[in-house]
C-alpha cells in the first residue's frame, strides 16, 4: 500500500471514530452541546503519532493537520445543527399537545436531562 493511500486510511479511519464518538455522545448528551476541537491538548499527541508512525515530511504534517482542523470544524458545525433540529422538534411537539400533556413533556425532559447529567 501507497504512503498516501496509508495516510488517506488512518484519516478515513480516524475520521470515523470522531463521528461514532460524536454520534454517541449526542445520544447521551440531551440538550448540551460539547464542542470538539482538535485543538485541545490531544491534538498533538496525535499528529506526532500520526507523523512519526507514517514517516511524513513537514508539508505533509502541515497537510494533515489543515485535514484535521477542518474535519474538527466540520464535526463541530453538524453537531451544533443536530442540537438546533433537536430543539426545534421539541418546539414543534409542544405545539402540538395541549397545556396538561405540555407539563408532562416538559417534566419528562427535565427528568431525562438529570438522568443524563446524573450519567457524565
Amino acid at each position: 500500500m501507497s504512503r498516501a493511500a496509508s495516510v488517506l486510511l488512518f484519516c478515513m479511519v480516524f475520521a470515523c471514530g470522531v463521528v461514532a464518538g460524536l454520534l454517541a455522545d449526542h445520544m447521551m448528551e440531551g440538550h448540551t452541546i460539547r464542542s470538539m476541537n482538535f485543538a485541545s491538548q490531544d491534538r498533538p499527541h496525535v499528529i506526532e503519532m500520526v507523523r512519526d508512525e507514517l514517516a511524513l515530511s513537514d508539508d505533509q504534517t502541515r497537510q494533515v493537520e489543515k485535514i484535521l482542523d477542518d474535519a474538527s470544524t466540520q464535526f463541530n458545525d453538524l453537531h451544533k445543527r443536530a442540537a438546533d433540529v433537536r430543539a426545534n422538534a421539541k418546539d414543534q411537539i409542544r405545539q402540538v399537545l395541549n397545556e396538561q400533556q405540555r407539563q408532562k413533556f416538559e417534566a419528562s425532559m427535565s427528568k431525562l436531562q438529570k438522568v443524563i447529567q446524573a450519567g457524565q
